[in-house]
């Protein structure tokens, strides 16, 4: 009878499917092979290097085929990662056409990124107008009594500083033994281990930074860097918009002309308060009402000839017409109209 250990190592095989034990002395010297078929085999080198080399080709099939696979998953990985990053980029886009207010878009930018970055913090810095100091404008996971209160030095002894000075993304791998600046009070007292921060571009000087921060030892992609910068453009773009928006506002209701956002339907879509100066009437009469119920009757016709020719984009050069004040009395004013866009026109009188 055979040895009991090699009997109970047959039994083993059986279950598990084991087609094959190879069978070693204690000097780690082959004897033989235990099989399905028979329990000792003696050892026959040709066969024996045989299936060595079968198994040798096994397992590097497999090796190729994990990574294979490792690649493959880490390809579906990034993929997801980017798609969520891209439809993040189109709703904030989408948020920053149609938002008035900026502090309302820093709010959703800032959370959108800590949501999409599954980061714990977000800062937006604003470049003040000293250009030596940034003020923390908004953010995720400060304290309410740092938003638009903690202020951070914009020399280039900061991460954001250092940002602004070099004009290129900076990644900070661990602040803890980081070389090129000094981490601020902020970040060091909130445990702050990893970092990325990027500019937001200004029209005369950048209007700041904007910076991720984890308390975890994070590394960050180049998608994630392409993200944080579209981001900051956005922004960046906003920020313009407003602020053109603002001078013309201010444009718009200090002139002494007559200013006006109008429709191809005949109606005004804004008004400057210059009108309701030389007119009498409220702001909502003049808006709730066709613009040729104020034009004198016998200026009707040419006034509706213009209407129509803006209509087809033909900008106003010369009009001349006269509007009814709220007294009864009219005024003469004189009118050059051009066409924004479908079903709108701006016109200036005087």
């Amino acid at each position: 009878k055979p040895d009991e250990s090699l009997w109970i190592a047959y039994q083993q095989m059986q279950p598990k499917s084991i087609r094959r034990l190879v069978i070693t002395g204690e000097q780690g010297e082959l004897q033989g092979l235990l099989t399905h078929s028979h329990l000792i085999q003696p050892l026959d080198p040709v066969e024996l290097y045989g299936v060595v080399d079968v198994l040798h080709q096994k397992v590097f099939h497999l090796e190729l085929e994990k990574q294979e696979f490792l690649k493959h998953q880490q390809i579906e990985t990034e993929l997801k990662i980017r798609a969520k990053q891209q439809e993040a980029i189109a709703h904030l886009s989408q948020v920053a056409i149609n938002q008035t207010q900026l502090d309302n878009l820093l709010t959703e930018a800032a959370a959108l990124v800590a949501q999409t970055l599954d980061i714990e913090y977000i800062e937006i810095l604003e470049l003040l107008p000293n250009q030596a100091t940034f003020l923390l404008r908004n953010g995720v996971g400060w304290g309410s009594d740092l938003i638009k209160q903690a202020t951070i030095s914009a020399n280039s002894q900061t991460q954001a500083g250092y940002t602004l000075s070099t004009g290129e993304p900076v990644i900070v791998s661990d602040l803890r033994v980081e070389t090129r600046f000094q981490g601020t009070p902020m970040l060091h007292n909130t445990g702050i281990i990893s970092g990325a921060t990027v500019i937001i571009a200004g029209k005369q000087h950048p209007f700041g930074v904007l910076g991720v921060h984890s308390q975890q030892e994070r590394t960050f992609s180049p998608d994630d860097l392409y993200f944080l910068q579209a981001i900051a453009n956005i922004i960046a773009s906003a920020v313009e918009r407003l602020e053109a928006e603002a001078e013309l506002n201010q444009f718009f209701h200090l002139s002494l002309d007559l200013f006006c956002i109008a429709g191809t339907d005949g109606y005004f879509k804004r008004i400057n308060p210059r009108f309701q100066y030389l007119l009498g009437y409220s702001e909502a009469e003049l808006l709730s009402q066709p613009m040729l119920s104020f034009v004198h009757p016998e200026d009707q016709a040419k006034t509706q000839s213009e209407l129509e020719h803006l209509s087809q984009g033909i900008p106003t050069t010369y009009l001349e017409n006269r509007y009814r004040c709220k007294d009864g009395s009219y005024r003469w004013l004189s009118w050059i109209s051009t066409p924004l866009e479908q079903g709108l026109l701006y016109a200036v009188a005087r």
